[in-house]
């Protein structure tokens, strides 16, 4: 069972007016377009098309159908599509944030639940009990901050804002008891560029400490002396090429900063902030859930090519992203009959059985259960492409 999917956008405030609207073939109308949501996560379910042509919530279809829609996943006691994919276009940064591990959710969740916070308060962490691992597929180039820097590497830029360089721990403390005022001495201590982050960045392929002050000052242009627009000091900064793929594990610190992309994660709201937002922040609760081992970025390599077929792996059973590119012949999908939503980013494609055709920004879902399946280009000349978005057959 293939069904076309019709999927809700949602227009946060960092988002890009054109990114997405392009992508998808439409006229920007100079409103922001943040993220496409693709699934069934109940905050903005896409709607399938049945055979007979009536449009039904896939949030629905799932809930009431699980073994129909979901397979072997099913067979587990899942109940909901373990993955949510989206398109992200940001021309602002997102909040910097971290999420919790599957341990880390379910203790908190229920102690919210004993202290009787309202599941839709603002105060409220825990919204699930489910962790939120994540990965970013670039469709350009693309700004992220992902994980600590090793603090000898930091020490040079820390030191000359007057940040204490003892260990990653002691810096975010310190970052996050900051006043505005605290801030603003920092900055005046720090030579920032009067440039943007890419025009410095040029061709070199390295982020050296001038983007990272660029960075500063651009993210104090957008949230003023918050806190979090010191983070480029002391957090991996990483430039995403086209194709490229960056995982993001729970207590990892994070934060994408501009460009667009394909984003796959576990279905969750888990979010704890850090900066660069007006949200509720609760601190203690942060730092009691972040990782504070000092890493490179999580890049993922994709894996040898099968039919034209190549998978982005990681160690989380919530989620796969393939990347198909059927331009000399048909490209074979099998998913073990887990579900799989199938996004066309370009030319066109035709998904067998089902007879369903995609052109680019257009999506279908694959129900459980349907086993191997084809992506036929339509077209044998000029660039044909798709994501396939799945999971593991073993989720819990």
């Amino acid at each position: 069972m293939v069904l076309r999917l019709t999927n809700q956008q949602k227009a946060y405030d960092w988002g890009d007016p054109d990114a997405i609207p392009r992508f998808l073939g439409s006229e920007p109308d100079g409103s922001p377009v943040a993220e496409l949501w693709m699934g069934a996560h109940p905050a903005g379910s896409s709607t399938a098309q049945q055979p007979d042509g009536r449009l039904v919530s896939l949030h629905e279809l799932i809930s009431t159908r699980p073994a129909d829609m979901l397979g072997p996943v099913a067979a587990q006691g899942v109940r909901e599509l373990p993955f949510l994919f989206k398109l992200l276009a940001a021309s602002r940064a997102l909040s910097i944030q971290v999420h919790p591990s599957r341990e880390q959710a379910a203790k908190g969740f229920a102690r919210e639940e004993a202290n009787g916070v309202p599941i839709d308060a603002a105060e409220r962490t825990y919204k699930d009990r489910n962790h939120k691992p994540e990965l970013m597929y670039a469709a350009g180039p693309f700004w992220a901050m992902s994980g600590f820097r090793d603090p000898d590497d930091s020490a040079s830029l820390l030191s000359s804002a007057g940040i204490p360089v003892n260990d990653t721990r002691t810096v975010l403390e310190t970052v996050l008891a900051m006043s505005e005022t605290d801030v603003e001495a920092a900055c005046a201590r720090l030579l920032l560029p009067d440039a943007d982050p890419e025009h410095i960045y040029g061709s070199r392929g390295a982020v050296d400490d001038q983007v990272r002050l660029a960075w500063v000052r651009n993210l104090r242009e957008q949230y003023g002396n918050d806190p979090g627009i010191l983070a480029p000091l002391f957090l991996n900064v990483v430039r995403l090429e086209a194709g490229d793929a960056l995982y993001q594990g729970a207590g990892l610190v994070h934060a994408y900063l501009r460009g667009f992309g394909f984003e796959i994660m576990a279905n969750c709201d888990n979010v704890l902030r850090a900066g660069l937002t007006s949200k509720y922040m609760d601190v203690d609760e942060l730092l009691a859930i972040v990782d504070f081992t000092p890493a490179a970025p999580r890049l993922v390599n994709p894996g040898t090519p099968v039919s034209g077929v190549r998978e982005f792996a990681c160690e989380v059973p919530d989620f796969r992203l393939l990347e198909a590119r059927p331009v000399s012949g048909v490209s074979t999908v099998d998913l073990s009959g887990c579900p799989a939503i199938v996004l066309c980013t370009a030319g066109a494609v035709t998904i067998e059985p089902g007879g369903v055709r995609l052109s680019r920004g257009e999506s279908a879902f694959v129900a459980g259960g349907t086993g191997a399946f084809s992506l036929e280009p339509v077209s044998h000349t000029g660039e044909v492409r798709a994501l396939i978005a799945s999971c593991s057959a073993s989720v819990v």
